[in-house]
Order: C-alpha cells, then sequence, then structure tokens
C-alpha cells in the first residue's frame, strides 16, 4: 500500500473517532463506522488499516489516553475532539506500530492538524507528540547522552 492510502485510512479514522468521541462512546467502534467512513471512490485506500486503527482504538483509548495524559497539562477529556482523535491515532501508532517510523507517524498527525483542527493545533500536537515518541520509541535515544 502507498503512503496515499495510508493517510486517507487516517483521514477517515479521524472522522469517525471523531464521530464516536462527541457521541459519547455509546456505540462500539465497529463494522457501522466502517461502513459509514469508508470511501470506495477512493481508490487508494488501505480499508484493512482504516478497520484496524477504527477497532483497536477504540478498545484501548483510555490506555492510549493515559500515555497522552504524562505529556499534557490539562485533562485530555477537555483537549478540542479533533485534536483528541489525532493525538489518540498517532499515539496508537507510536506505542502498537513500530515498523512505522516515528516522523512518519508525527508528520502525518500534524498533517491532519493543519486541516481539521485550530489553526494554531498541530503545535501542541507535535510537542506532545514528540515527547510521546521520545519516551515510548528506544530507538531515538540511542546515541544521545543521558
Amino acid at each position: 500500500m502507498s503512503a496515499l492510502s495510508r493517510r486517507n485510512s487516517r483521514r477517515a479514522a479521524l472522522q469517525a473517532l471523531y464521530q464516536w468521541d462527541i457521541g459519547g462512546r455509546q456505540r462500539t467502534v465497529g463494522s457501522q463506522f466502517v461502513t459509514e467512513f469508508w470511501q470506495p471512490q477512493h481508490s487508494d485506500f488501505d480499508r484493512p488499516y482504516f478497520e484496524k486503527l477504527i477497532a483497536e482504538i477504540g478498545q484501548c483509548f483510555e490506555e492510549l489516553d493515559v500515555q497522552l495524559q504524562v505529556f499534557v497539562e490539562r485533562k485530555i477529556a477537555v483537549i478540542d475532539p479533533i485534536e483528541r482523535a489525532i493525538l489518540r491515532i498517532a499515539c496508537y501508532e507510536l506505542c502498537y506500530k513500530p515498523a512505522i517510523p516515528h516522523k512518519v507517524i508525527l508528520n502525518e498527525a500534524i498533517e491532519l492538524a493543519k486541516t481539521y483542527g485550530d489553526p494554531e493545533g498541530y503545535k501542541f500536537i507535535n510537542g506532545v507528540l514528540d515527547k510521546l515518541a521520545h519516551t515510548v520509541r528506544a530507538e531515538l535515544l540511542v546515541g544521545k547522552n543521558p
């Protein structure tokens, strides 16, 4: 799959997770979200990755929020829902998708924030994720003096 197909999957996952979160998380993130947010007109769309993102983030969002809270001065619950969804997607990928380079994850999150978030929200996203990446990705620390 191409980088564009993953980007399209993340964008659709952002939309699905945003709707799920603002809807009070009253229903399980599952097949109905796949149906609602999968866009067949996108020929370059990694549907299995999209399904994995929304299903797994929906199951472990509390764990992801705990990971993120360490690097955020306010409660995760008061963060803008778009930014919260972007942070959860990136946190999930940093923690559970080690084959994806951290720079790709951060760049994708920043681009989502620039497109869908507050005009200055990408700075907040970058700051939080950069700190998280240095904590969860040991390879970032290789070669650095303590």
